[in-house]
């Protein structure tokens, strides 16, 4: 008979590994998008419902209504450090990035037009690979980022 911490061993919880934040922040944009998707589906059919009512009611006045495009729940400067961490990290997918600096777009702008065009521009600019950014560094240079990145050794002293 297995005990009851064998079994909790045995788990496929157990054998995931644990995901990073950066892995995290890239699953949440897919549930954002469907999210967002679910809202405006649900705003549509709020305004078509509004517009019966009121058609009933001889209100002839376009419902003001607006459901959120964004679920997330971080604050500015998280999303801001999750950007940047996919650049240092020279995330490889272009659509990944383009879809990480959108969320920053309902912080810049309330405005659905003026987001809607932010977006349209990310996805109209040219993403750098980073692979191949890391091929135009010359070895001096790539040695100097590296460096920056670990503390030095401290000299050792000698006693007289």
């Amino acid at each position: 008979m297995v005990a009851e911490n064998e079994r909790s061993a045995l788990s496929v919880q157990s054998l995931e590994a644990p995901q990073s934040g950066v892995s995290k922040g890239y699953d949440f944009i897919d549930v954002n998008d469907t999210l967002a998707t679910f809202a405006t589906g649900l705003e549509r059919f709020d305004r078509q419902a509004m517009r019966m009512a009121g058609v009933l009611l001889e209100d002839e006045k376009e419902p003001e209504l607006a459901y959120p495009q964004s679920f997330d729940t971080r604050d500015f400067a998280q999303r801001l450090d999750f950007v940047k961490g996919l650049k240092d990290a020279g995330f490889p997918s272009a659509l990944g990035r383009k879809e990480a600096y959108k969320t920053l777009t309902p912080e810049i702008s309330t405005d659905q037009k003026v987001q809607a065009e932010i977006n349209k521009e990310i996805d109209d600019a040219p993403m750098a690979d980073p692979l191949e950014e890391i091929k135009k560094l010359d070895a001096k240079d790539v040695n100097d980022r590296l460096n920056r990145g670990f503390p030095k050794e401290p000299a050792a002293t000698q006693d007289a």
